[in-house]
């Protein structure tokens, strides 16, 4: 993940852009950073008075599970519910869960007779018989 500009080179860019020191595109150039960065620490600075970095949330996923045996506990008692429905159930994405499931040491095996059985059915369709 990118890390953050520090607060003094944000200051930097606001201020010479404020003094008229050329376009954005010219103070990106100066500074090392995209255009784009410099109107928005523009933005930032007219919008809240100063130009520092908001602190990161953390998504709410993660606070729901500081500790994972909230999650090993459940899908024990629930063996039988998808992913969709433990997320649905924390208010997590499916995919978040996976995640965590992995973690945890749970695994995805696939179901070798329901493979075989869906092959059979095509084998049967694909010869014509």
């Amino acid at each position: 993940m990118a890390r953050a500009y520090s607060e003094d080179l944000r200051e930097k860019i606001v201020s010479v852009y404020e003094q008229g020191g050329g376009s954005a595109a010219k103070i990106a150039l100066r500074f090392g950073v995209s255009p784009a960065t410099v109107l928005r620490l523009k933005e930032l600075k007219k919008k809240t008075g100063g130009v520092a970095c908001p602190p990161r949330r953390r998504r709410t996923c993660e606070r729901v599970f500081d500790d994972l045996s909230v999650l090993a506990d459940f899908v024990r008692e629930n063996p039988d519910l998808s992913l969709k429905e433990i997320g649905a159930h924390f208010g997590c994405s499916d995919v978040w869960i996976c995640l965590q499931l992995k973690k945890i040491g749970y695994t995805y095996k696939k179901n070798l007779r329901v493979r075989r059985a869906k092959h059979r059915k095509t084998e049967g369709f694909l010869s014509g018989a």
